[in-house]
């Protein structure tokens, strides 16, 4: 037994798990078979992970978050920059308003922000096909849907609950 060799491993793997054993060959190889089995299991049961404020779970159970998500996809594009974008216009009266009204929304859902600030809105607006100077202008007639806080540029915007129930309106009526 004295003759016998000692073996010896510690590594670690690229999603961070680490092994250490000390033994004969057979059993460090043994013990090293089984902790990649558990390693590979573990990332293969892993969920994946979620932007923050994602919407993961069905509160109400109905199952509506899926069906949510794909009008979402259809309505909203986001860049690699995480900008969000609206695919297509709502064809009202007050186009403009809408259409920062949605991107609000837009925000608020995909992203999980409360408030969007001024220039993150201008710019989301731009992108999505409308060119504003002044949001308060163009956002005034929606006081009441809309929150407001901090001052000129270092403003931001954001929905109260009857803006989100008018933005919802909004992005069903733009898919039709």
């Amino acid at each position: 037994m004295a003759d016998e060799q000692r073996y010896r491993l510690k590594t670690k793997l690229p999603n961070g798990s680490e092994f250490e054993a000390e033994g004969s060959e057979a059993i460090v190889q043994a013990l090293f078979e089984k902790f990649l089995e558990a390693s590979q299991s573990a990332s293969t049961s892993a969920k994946t992970p979620v932007s923050p404020g994602a919407r993961t779970s069905d509160p109400d159970g109905t199952g509506d978050n899926d069906a949510k998500s794909a009008i979402m996809r259809r309505v909203f594009a986001e860049d690699q920059a995480g900008d969000i974008s609206l695919l297509a216009l709502p064809q009202t009266e007050a186009r403009d308003a809408d259409t920062l009204l949605m991107l609000l929304y837009g925000y608020q859902v995909l992203k999980g922000q409360q408030t969007v600030t001024v220039g993150a809105l201008k710019q989301a607006a731009q992108k999505s096909g409308v060119q504003l100077e002044r949001l308060d202008r163009v956002l005034a007639p929606y006081s009441a849907w809309v929150t407001k806080s901090g001052l000129k540029k270092g403003g931001r915007y954001g929905l109260n609950n009857q803006g989100i129930k008018k933005a919802e309106e909004l992005v069903a009526g733009v898919m039709g």
